[in-house]
C-alpha cells in the first residue's frame, strides 16, 4: 500500500475563486487522466489542516487534513499523504514532475499560501 503515483505536469493553475485559494495540476490541459487538486477554504471554527483539502483521480471525493508533508524543488513536486489517506486511496505519494518552461516560481507562492499557519511542513528549495 506504500506505492507512488507519478504526473508529469502539463498543467499548473492557481487561483482564488470565492474564498477558496486552488492548486490544480495536471498531466493534459482539457482532460487529465491524472490529477491533484489541493484547496483551502478557511473556516472560523475549524484548525486550518481542517481546512485544506486534496483531491486527485484517485479519490472519490476531497479528504480534508490528509497530507503530512509538501516540498517542492525547480523540477519535483513531492506531496505525502497521511495514513487515514493512505488507507482510504492507497496511494502514499505523489511525484509531479514539473517540466521546464513551467512556473515553479508561482506554484511555490500558491503553496506557500495554501499552507501558512497549519501543521504541514512545507520544504521550498528555493525562495518564493
Amino acid at each position: 500500500m506504500s506505492n507512488v503515483k507519478n504526473i508529469i505536469a502539463a498543467s499548473i493553475n492557481c487561483y482564488e475563486e470565492n474564498g477558496v485559494l486552488t492548486i490544480g495540476i495536471g498531466d493534459d490541459n482539457h482532460d487529465p487522466k491524472n490529477f491533484i487538486i489541493i484547496g483551502r477554504f478557511d473556516e472560523d471554527e475549524l484548525p486550518v489542516n481542517e481546512c485544506i483539502g486534496f483531491q486527485s483521480e484517485s479519490t472519490e471525493y476531497e479528504l480534508t487534513d490528509s497530507i503530512r508533508s509538501v516540498q517542492l524543488t525547480e523540477d519535483k513536486l513531492v506531496i505525502v499523504l497521511n495514513e487515514d489517506a493512505v488507507k482510504m486511496i492507497g496511494i502514499r505519494e505523489y511525484h509531479v514532475v514539473i517540466p521546464a518552461g513551467k512556473d515553479s516560481k508561482s506554484l511555490g507562492k500558491c503553496l506557500r499560501e495554501v499552507f501558512e499557519g497549519s501543521d504541514v511542513p512545507l520544504q521550498l528549495s528555493q525562495e518564493f
